[in-house]
């Protein structure tokens, strides 16, 4: 069969979801519509939109007549529309015009948020009752569909997932960061929260050998966050590579990856670390305690100031060899189990299977 869908994800994010989909043995083709070419992919074609979609916002409405052109033109079984807004409401709106069955793959939070809003509660009732399935994060994400009234027979948790044979531990690597983080430098990840938690760890340290912070990743915050480091006079304990294609060497020298976000759907970076048996100190928000549990895959903090942060650290640093050897172990085992492209294929290989009956 043929699929086709519209989504805009950057590297990483976009293999995470489309190369288990594509190794899908009922699945021909799948062509994605976006405006730009992506990462190269077995069976992934890119349908290129024109570039005045792009320059004019407003001619944007054009997208979903598109849509609907060629799924009609490559005899599509399904459309698929990663995140809502725009995505799934042009999905929904192509599978009008065509009468072809639409699945929305939910991203991140934000739709949870709009659907509380009451105009907007309207919009994704009518969206997600004419979906043939929600794809979602987590639990905490299917609990909120199926309290706000979708059939939960049609909400399966199928999110990204990654490669277990590439993201791997390498025990012959010395461990020379403590924590790491990785992903966009934006202010909803709570970096700046992270680096006020990191300065005080380092003032209560008596150690001669300090700790060590990795900061993995670009995007629009990291002058204030540098500069941030250098103001409070950090700068010596506090690396930053900048975008990085593949961080896995950065991973496998690390001990810990920190994480402190306003809201997370199922983070890739996270589960990217956890298979290489890089331990998580987070906050448990969106449906991040689907891989953690305190103490058994991670360490747990509320996320809410530096000093709950800071606490964190140092638990984690306080960790006995023996202890951290189990921790290890675990964390890269839920990933293997859970979220795995090979799970991921078979998911999708049933989705599409019941779907096509």
């Amino acid at each position: 069969m043929n699929i086709i869908s519209t989504c805009k994800m950057g590297p990483g994010t976009f293999e995470a979801k489309f190369v288990p989909f594509a190794q899908v043995n009922c699945v021909d083709n799948i062509f994605v519509l976006r405006d730009a070419v992506g990462p190269e992919i077995a069976k992934v074609q890119y349908l290129i939109l024109p570039k005045f979609l792009s320059k004019f916002r407003i001619l944007k409405f054009l997208i979903p007549f598109y849509l609907a052109y060629y799924t009609i033109k490559f005899n599509c079984t399904f459309i698929i529309g990663y995140h809502f807004v725009p995505h799934a409401i042009f999905a929904y709106l192509a599978s009008i015009i065509t009468n072809v069955p639409f699945i929305f793959a939910q991203t991140g939070l934000d739709i949870q948020r709009l659907a509380q809003k009451p105009l907007f509660k309207i919009i994704v009732n009518i969206v997600l009752k004419r979906a043939s399935y929600i794809n979602v994060p987590g639990s905490f994400s299917k609990n909120f569909w199926s309290e706000f009234g979708i059939n939960p027979h049609k909400i399966n948790i199928l999110h990204s997932t990654i490669d277990t044979d590439y993201w791997v531990p390498d025990p012959d690597k010395e461990k020379i960061y403590d924590f790491v983080f990785l992903g966009r430098l934006d202010p909803v990840k709570r970096i700046d929260m992270i680096i006020h938690a990191f300065k005080l760890l380092l003032t209560s340290t008596k150690n001669v050998v300090k700790p060590t912070l990795l900061i993995v990743g670009s995007g629009p915050g990291e002058p204030a966050l540098k500069k941030q480091i250098s103001d409070i006079g950090i700068a010596e304990y506090v690396k930053f590579t900048g975008f990085v294609s593949k961080p896995l060497f950065y991973l496998q020298k690390s001990r810990f990856i920190i994480m402190s976000s306003f809201t997370e759907g199922l983070p890739t970076a996270m589960m990217q670390a956890m298979a290489c048996g890089v331990i998580p100190v987070t906050n448990l928000v969106g449906n991040i305690p689907d891989l953690v549990a305190d103490n058994k895959t991670g360490i747990v903090h509320s996320g809410q100031n530096p000093a709950n942060i800071c606490r964190a650290m140092k638990n984690a640093l306080a960790i006995q060899d023996r202890e951290l050897s189990i921790m290890k172990h675990a964390t890269r085992e839920i990933i293997v189990r859970y979220h795995s492209h090979e799970k991921a294929t078979k998911q999708w290989a049933n989705l599409l299977s019941e779907a096509s009956q």
